[in-house]
C-alpha cells in the first residue's frame, strides 16, 4: 500500500501506533519507536498522528475510535503503566536486538492524557473497573508554559479527599523538589514551580519529571527547563 500510495504522490498514515516492536530478534520484523524524533517526548509519535488524522474527521460525527491492544512486548498500547525511567536494555544477545537503541519509559497515564487534551480537553481522565462503574481519577491537567525558564503553573485535580504528594524530579527518578505533601479535600488545585530544588537553589536546565501521587494512583508529566 505505501509504495502504491507513493508512486501516486500521496503520503500515508502508518496504521499502528503510538509504537510498534515486532523485531523478535530476526532479520524480517521491524520497530517504530514511540517518539518522532531523537530526544522527543515519549508520545511524540501518537499527538503528532491524531493531529493529522483529526483533521480528517467529520465535524457533524463528532467522534474519533481509539483502539489499543495491550501488547507490551509489541509496544502497541496505550493502557496505564507503572512508572519507570527511560531505557533502552534488552536481553537479546547483544543487547540492541529488540529496542534497536531506543528508549522506553514506563509511562503511567501520559497516553490516556494526551489523547483527553487533544480531543476532549473538558472532559476527566476516566477508567472503568468493572461493568457499569467509573470513578475519575486524579490527573496533572495543564503545565503551562512548558518549555520554562523562571516558573511554571501545574495544574492537577484530585476526586476525592486524601493524601496528595506533587513533586518534581529527574529523569533518574530522585527526587529534588516537593511540592505537596499533604491531605487535601477533591477538587482542582494550582502550584507554582520556580527551578528550585528542596534546598532553594536553582536546578541546572534540561527534562524534568513530575509527579502526582493520590493515594495509590500515580501520573506524571515531562517538563522542559531552560535557561
Amino acid at each position: 500500500w505505501e509504495a502504491v500510495a507513493h508512486q501516486q504522490g500521496i503520503s500515508v498514515i502508518p496504521d499502528v501506533h503510538p509504537g510498534f516492536n515486532n523485531n523478535h530478534g530476526s532479520e524480517i520484523g521491524m520497530v517504530a519507536p514511540r517518539q518522532s524524533r531523537a530526544g522527543a517526548e515519549e508520545t511524540s509519535m501518537l499527538e503528532e498522528y491524531i493531529k493529522v488524522v483529526r483533521s480528517f474527521v467529520d465535524p457533524e460525527l463528532k467522534m474519533i475510535m481509539i483502539t489499543s491492544w495491550n501488547e507490551w512486548h509489541e509496544d502497541t498500547q496505550i493502557e496505564p503503566t507503572i512508572i519507570t525511567a527511560a531505557t533502552s536494555l534488552d536481553k537479546s544477545f547483544d543487547g540492541r536486538q529488540y529496542t534497536q537503541g531506543y528508549l522506553y519509559e514506563g509511562y503511567g497515564l501520559q497516553f490516556l492524557e494526551l489523547v483527553r487534551e487533544l480531543l476532549a480537553s473538558e472532559l476527566p481522565v476516566e477508567v472503568y473497573e468493572n461493568p457499569g462503574t467509573r470513578r475519575p481519577v486524579s490527573g496533572l491537567l495543564q503545565v503551562f508554559p512548558n518549555p520554562f525558564s523562571d516558573r511554571t503553573a501545574i495544574h492537577y485535580q484530585i476526586p476525592v479527599s486524601g493524601h496528595v504528594e506533587l513533586m518534581i524530579y529527574t529523569d533518574s527518578g530522585r527526587v529534588i523538589r516537593i511540592l505537596k505533601d499533604g491531605d487535601q479535600k477533591a477538587g482542582e488545585y494550582t502550584v507554582t514551580w520556580d527551578g528550585k530544588n528542596n534546598t532553594g537553589m536553582d536546578s541546572p536546565p534540561g527534562m524534568y519529571m513530575i509527579g502526582l501521587k493520590v493515594g495509590t494512583e500515580i501520573n506524571t508529566r515531562k517538563i522542559l527547563m531552560i535557561k
